[in-house]
């Protein structure tokens, strides 16, 4: 007896050879260069980083650099009561993503520990006989910042295969990759986020290996982005809508266990401290931060502290809207690759229009994103979408005082390359229908659940 499809199929435009497969299907050529672009990223931003917090040129405190200083000084155990079982006590409490990244700090200054490598601390630099600033030092400070990069810097792979799925010429594919490193760059080594950028990654190797019809891997790799950073649960929708809803459960089961696993070693060592952390999500008002009009919606335990509170459902029900919107025009055969990169680029975009407060790098999923997308249409739009974006990505960075007008131009800078980005809708059925889907999810179970 014939089962209901439980995936349905999404066709790229398959360029230069064939679809892509990640590493796998790319050229040699163009693998060099994804890898050389890497690799100056992270060498350059290791070096920049160097150069600001270790007293050179006594250029200390850029940007929000202090979430990633401090997750790299709590796994040194030199603030906070230290080690994994405290990941979100004492000064450590910036901390409301779950844990993964913290946990690979953690191991890796074990490690260098280990062989004898000093842990990093901070220390007040003095200049004439008086401090003029905090610097971090210690020989397993760059080993770290490097090993942050090189993970977080690694998105582009993942990205750049994407773009290649869908870039209509070559040059669109050459011109977004230079543009996605240059994103990337600036939340990982500017403003010290790349658990950030991981997320980004693995959710993209997620979109990957669902497109690619391999919908039990793809959950394990959207659990891994969730362990990291849950912000990607905004592209859950876009994901699920890709699947017929008796998948759903099966998808989600998988997709849980990353989280729970490394949330399990913190929240039995102090069940309290971690509680409170996810599920409030607590943000500080520091300078580098702008507070929304949410934030006076949204409980204040502390005068610089707000919640992340009830508007981030309004973002939740905006990415549930956006994944009606991919699964109605898959059910009509009308829906292409580039429009699921676009939509997911949507739902992540709603973070910045929705939290209480607001920090520049929010910007850089859905940017990232919609470049990808913005390479598989025409060349006036492809140009059209980068200048958007880069009017996008200054905008961010503008140190505008009114916090309520800097929300607004950053929303409607926002729309502004949503709308520019957003590609044509199909006007007949394609080879998107539900009767050429093929069963994923649904034959593994029936097989044992081997994973794919």
């Amino acid at each position: 007896m014939a089962t209901a499809p439980a995936a349905i199929r999404v066709a790229g435009r398959p360029r230069f050879g064939g679809a892509s497969q990640l590493l796998s299907s790319v050229p040699p050529s163009n693998l060099r260069a994804t890898i050389g672009w890497w690799l100056l990223a992270v060498i350059s931003g290791t070096a920049w980083s160097q150069l600001a917090w270790s007293g050179i040129g006594q250029a200390q405190h850029v940007g929000s650099f202090t979430d990633f200083t401090t997750a790299i000084l709590n796994a040194g155990g030199q603030q906070g009561p230290g080690g994994i079982t405290h990941l979100y006590a004492g000064n450590g409490s910036i901390l409301v993503a779950l844990p993964a990244f913290q946990l690979f700090l953690d191991a890796l200054v074990r490690i260098l520990l280990t062989v004898g490598v000093t842990a990093p601390y901070e220390r007040v630099l003095v200049a004439g006989g008086a401090p003029v600033g905090n610097v971090v030092t210690g020989l397993a400070w760059p080993t770290l910042i490097g090993a942050g990069y090189l993970l977080g810097i690694a998105a582009l792979f993942p990205l750049t295969s994407l773009s290649r799925r869908i870039a209509s010429t070559r040059w669109q594919l050459a011109l977004a990759t230079p543009a996605i490193v240059a994103a990337l760059w600036w939340m990982c080594v500017i403003w010290g986020h790349p658990d950030d950028a991981l997320a980004l990654g693995l959710l993209v190797v997620a979109l990957e290996r669902g497109l690619d019809e391999h919908w039990t891997s793809a959950a394990w790799w959207f659990g891994a982005a969730v362990a990291v950073q849950p912000l990607v649960l905004l592209g859950l929708p876009v994901l699920l809508a890709l699947i017929t809803p008796r998948s759903w459960k099966s998808f989600l089961v998988r997709a849980v266990v990353p989280g729970i696993l490394v949330l399990a070693i913190p929240l039995v060592g102090d069940p309290h401290d971690t509680i409170r952390q996810v599920m409030d999500q607590p943000t500080y008002l520091v300078a580098t931060g702008h507070p929304t009009p949410w934030s006076a919606l949204v409980p204040h335990p502390m005068v610089d502290v707000v919640y992340g509170g009830w508007p981030r459902l309004l973002a939740i029900g905006g990415a549930c809207l956006v994944g009606s919107y991919v699964r109605r025009r898959a059910v009509e055969g009308r829906l292409q690759t580039l429009t699921v990169v676009w939509c997911l680029a949507v739902c992540l975009s709603l973070r910045v229009a929705f939290e209480a407060v607001v920090f520049p790098y929010y910007i850089v999923p859905s940017l990232v994103l919609l470049i990808v997308a913005a390479s598989g249409g025409g060349r006036l739009r492809f140009f059209l979408t980068t200048a958007a974006a880069a009017a996008w990505a200054a905008a961010a960075q503008w140190p505008l005082q009114d916090h309520t007008v800097y929300w607004a131009c950053l929303v409607a800078a926002g729309l502004l390359v949503v709308r520019v980005a957003r590609p044509p809708v199909l006007m007949a059925p394609s080879c998107l229908s539900l009767k050429r889907a093929h069963v994923r999810i649904a034959s593994m179970e029936c097989s044992g659940g081997v994973a794919q």
